[in-house]
């Protein structure tokens, strides 16, 4: 899922996902989005469940997240020292 976050405001501007995209009203989003002023952040998730083959009922589960944050494209302050194999601004903190 990757979420477009606003640098000045922190609000969630467009969210993607398997089902597609959508901006912050909940509508589609059909065109770019044109500011520069916000964030790429990723989030990956994995999960492993465990489940009961008389019952059905999960007995467990292990879940593992990744979050990454990008700049988009457009977006290319001075001090970022690196890009990324998709041509994405990566920070250095």
């Amino acid at each position: 899922r990757n979420f477009g976050v606003d640098l000045h405001t922190g609000e969630i501007k467009f969210t993607c996902g398997s089902e597609g995209c959508s901006n912050s009203q909940g509508k589609p989003k059909d065109e770019p989005f044109k500011e520069d002023n916000f964030l790429i952040l990723t989030r990956s998730t994995q999960v492993v469940r465990s489940v009961d083959i008389k019952n059905g009922n999960e007995k467990w589960n292990f879940s593992v997240g990744q979050h990454q944050i990008r700049f988009p494209p457009a977006a290319r302050p001075s001090e970022i020292d690196d890009i990324d194999d998709e041509g994405y601004n990566v920070p250095h903190f």
